[in-house]
């Protein structure tokens, strides 16, 4: 198979812990400005089809399933027309406390309680009727 493109992965978007593969909401705004006006977009399934190297494509997608992939990133996203996949970790899916999540990631600090960290599974039956974003999986726990 030709090379065709790249993907470019992100967990998350703007999160108000210590979490180290987060990026800045501003950041993130001005790379789908950028993609969506330098690069021809495509979703992940398309970019895997892919047989003609002669087109540069990008795909974008995201790991883990946190809550601000569905708040933030997302609609950010659906404005620059940019499809994306969103690879879940079911295990954690509407997990408020974030003791599931520390087993594999030390760094993050605890948040209030009240703060949701990863998506509940109504956000993802909801996106996954979107024609612009692919649902995969991520392991069970990560």
């Amino acid at each position: 198979m030709a090379k065709c493109g790249v993907i470019i992965n992100y967990h998350a978007v703007d999160r108000r812990m210590d979490q180290p593969h987060s990026i800045p909401k501003e950041r993130f705004i001005n790379h789908m400005k950028l993609l969506s006006r330098e690069y021809d977009t495509v979703s992940l399934p398309e970019l895997i089809r892919c047989s003609d190297g002669a087109e540069k494509k990008v795909a974008v997608t995201f790991d883990d399933g946190y809550e601000d992939f569905y708040s933030i990133a997302r609609p950010i996203m659906e404005k620059y027309n940019i499809p994306s996949t969103v690879f879940v970790n079911p295990g954690f899916m509407g997990d408020r406390s974030l003791e599931m999540a520390r087993v594999r990631h030390e760094k993050i600090k605890q948040v209030p309680s009240c703060e949701r960290v990863f998506m509940t599974w109504s956000e993802v039956r909801e996106i996954s009727k979107s024609n612009m974003i692919t649902v995969g999986n991520h392991t069970y726990t990560h």
